[in-house]
């Protein structure tokens, strides 16, 4: 039998809504990775007249000269759970090396309390439309930015969900809790 753990869960201490929230204003950001088909993407959502900040690193690559005036360098540690506080929609392109979701951003947005825009998920993490959204295509995610930008107490219902969710299931104390309980019940080979 075989049971997979995402790699990551949020830190209540850590990430939770700020009462710094609006030190980082803005409609949509996203915090990683600023990897090439994230960049086309970001340029896509700028050309579609979307408010964007960028957070996040740039791995050996040069980041496009038309993300430049929204790129804001990494944030770390604390810095996170400003920006997530302070936005109305935070994305997550989840890597295709993660084919099931369940980076560091997935549970890390909604623990703070944002509403947050997937690629994808894992079905038993989170249930699209109630605590998460996914998006199709470069097209759907410019839809649903738009739709939920407008449409405020549908916004703010799917991210407090996310965030019950997350704290509820998603923390580090409750992974490594069912982690050293598995191990427990492995059989012995003494």
């Amino acid at each position: 039998k075989a049971v997979c753990l995402p790699i990551s869960a949020a830190d209540p201490d850590w990430h939770r809504p700020t009462r710094s929230a609006k030190k980082y204003p803005t409609d949509v950001v996203f915090i990683g990775g600023l990897l090439p088909d994230r960049q086309r993407l970001f340029l896509q959502l700028l050309q579609a007249g979307i408010k964007l900040k960028l957070f996040g690193t740039l791995p050996g690559i040069a980041l496009h000269s038309q993300l430049q005036p929204i790129y804001h360098g990494p944030v770390w540690g604390k810095n996170i759970a400003q920006v997530y506080s302070s936005c109305k929609i935070a994305l997550n392109p989840v890597p295709d090396h993660l084919p099931t979701g369940g980076n560091l951003r997935t549970f890390e947005i909604p623990a703070c309390g944002a509403f947050q825009l997937a690629s994808r998920t894992h079905p038993d993490w989170f249930t699209p439309g109630q605590d998460i959204i996914i998006y199709k295509n470069s097209h759907d995610l410019i839809t649903k930015i738009r739709y939920y930008l407008n449409h405020t107490s549908q916004r703010q219902r799917i991210a407090s969900a996310g965030y019950n969710r997350t704290h509820r299931d998603h923390t580090y104390k409750k992974r490594f809790t069912l982690l050293f309980r598995l191990l427990a019940a492995l059989p012995s080979h003494s």
